[in-house]
């Protein structure tokens, strides 16, 4: 959507939430054109996203779009929040599962610059189940992430967690279940030289 058409959508759906105020997807569909707005409208997207899930919206994107702007403004918290949210309300869907591993991962991280090493390790640890559940986790829907992609997280919270065994051990999932993938990313081959071959046995 062109920036110059983001005030007409916007009339559009103020009209339709006037309408119909209880209708979750006209509210995820307005914290996607506020995070789509330039510059962005974050504070009008975050309302409209945790309203969409308040209202139990049922569609995947409203979380997705959510936890991507959270990222992208490098609020672990709030991401986690939004992952969080859309689980409930799409359990067990792999795109929300892998994005919910990411989120807790920047949480981690962002807890443990704040030197609350506890809580880092908590969060990571919920980042680790998330991941892994994401890889027999199904969605049809586009951007749902590869099998790699989750290998490649999976493997880069375990280096997080200086968990050299884990790191070997998904290094070497990641290349039975997507060698091509695996051989092409800079990070598996990165961890090919730091962390021994023979590191899980």
């Amino acid at each position: 959507m062109r920036n110059g058409q983001l005030p007409e959508a916007e009339e559009i759906l103020l009209r339709a939430r006037t309408q119909a105020a209880n209708d979750p997807d006209v509210h995820g569909f307005m914290g996607y054109l506020y995070k789509q707005w330039i510059p962005r409208r974050t504070t009008d997207a975050r309302e409209a996203f945790r309203r969409a899930a308040e209202l139990r919206s049922r569609k995947r994107d409203a979380y997705f779009h959510w936890i991507r702007m959270e990222l992208d403004l490098k609020d672990g918290a709030v991401a986690c929040e939004a992952a969080e949210a859309g689980l409930k309300n799409v359990p067990a869907n792999r795109t929300l599962l892998y994005w919910a591993g990411r989120a807790y991962d920047m949480a981690a991280r962002q807890l443990e610059g704040g030197f609350h090493f506890d809580r880092a390790e908590q969060a990571r640890r919920r980042a680790s189940e998330y991941l892994t559940q994401a890889l027999g986790a199904d969605d049809v829907g586009e951007a749902a992430p590869s099998s790699g992609m989750i290998h490649k997280a999976l493997a880069l919270t375990a280096e997080a967690s200086k968990d050299t065994k884990g790191v070997a051990s998904i290094r070497s999932n990641w290349e039975k279940a997507a060698p091509e993938d695996a051989h092409n990313d800079w990070e598996w081959q990165r961890l090919t030289r730091v962390v021994p071959q023979n590191a899980h046995e």
